[in-house]
């Protein structure tokens, strides 16, 4: 809630005169309607009451259509990331960024994006914005794990997964399965068992393929399936290309190398 009302504060400059008049007189006549309606005749204060009910609605509206700009940026960017259109995306979103009006969610998405293309110091500046406007909030951090893993920083993305999962986490099977395998890269085995042991599988198919090869490899766990590599061994290999030139893409590389071997054993 204080997150959003710092947002909508800051938001407010960019918004038309019409709707800042709106929600202004909403909110100047909201406070003292409340107080009529508490102290008014028993007979009065159901009109007091919708009274003030109208006049939350009125600034409700007024907050979402003096949004509705940036909702519109961030929604075709979403569509833009899904369709894999990573230059558009980043492009929305930094025109949000530079009219001042990205929030932590299209300062994360942007992180990611970039996180995406290569570009790991663009991707965790963003990031640490986003974690800016909204500190310990789960999303930013696990971007931020996730970049400095992909970046071969493996104690600091094993920080920051911890953080995201004190900070209670809805994705809380994903970023278990982030924290063991920051945990395994750094050579940290014994912690990243412990972690595997007491999680479930994600529920996407890319990251499923990793956990079992974990556990695999930590001796907690069977080789995975040729079915579960083949559902995605893509995606490890083609991140292992990404990022070659760091730690992590050269230790990716060696371990797809594996599982394409298993793979074609079992075809």
């Amino acid at each position: 809630m204080i997150w959003l009302i710092r947002q909508v504060a800051k938001d407010f400059r960019h918004w038309d005169r019409p709707t800042q008049i709106a929600l202004m007189l909403s909110l100047a006549l909201l406070i003292p309607t409340i107080g009529i309606a508490i102290s008014a005749p028993e007979a009065m204060r159901p009109i007091a009451w919708f009274g003030a009910g109208a006049l939350l609605i009125t600034a409700q509206i007024a907050v979402m259509w003096g949004g509705r700009g940036m909702v519109s940026a961030f929604t075709s960017a979403q569509q833009a990331y899904l369709a894999g259109d990573l230059d558009k995306t980043a492009a929305l979103l930094e025109s949000l960024r530079e009219r001042g009006r990205a929030d932590m969610r299209a300062l994360t998405l942007l992180g990611n994006t970039y996180r995406q293309m290569g570009r790991l110091d663009d991707s965790l500046s963003r990031l640490y914005e986003a974690l800016d406007k909204a500190p310990d909030h789960p999303f930013p951090l696990i971007g931020i794990g996730r970049t400095l893993l992909s970046g071969g920083q493996y104690d600091l993305a094993a920080e920051a997964f911890d953080r995201a999962l004190t900070a209670d986490t809805p994705q809380r099977e994903d970023v278990c399965f982030d924290l063991a395998h920051a945990l395994y890269r750094g050579g940290r085995v014994e912690e990243a068992r412990a972690v595997l042991n007491e999680s479930a599988p994600p529920d996407d198919a890319n990251e499923a393929l990793m956990y079992a090869y974990l556990r695999w490899r930590l001796g907690i766990g069977e080789r995975p399936s040729g079915m579960l590599i083949e559902s995605g061994i893509v995606f490890w290999r083609n991140a292992a290309a990404r990022f070659a030139d760091t730690d992590y893409g050269a230790s990716l590389a060696g371990d797809v190398e594996m599982l394409s071997r298993w793979m074609e054993e079992e075809r």
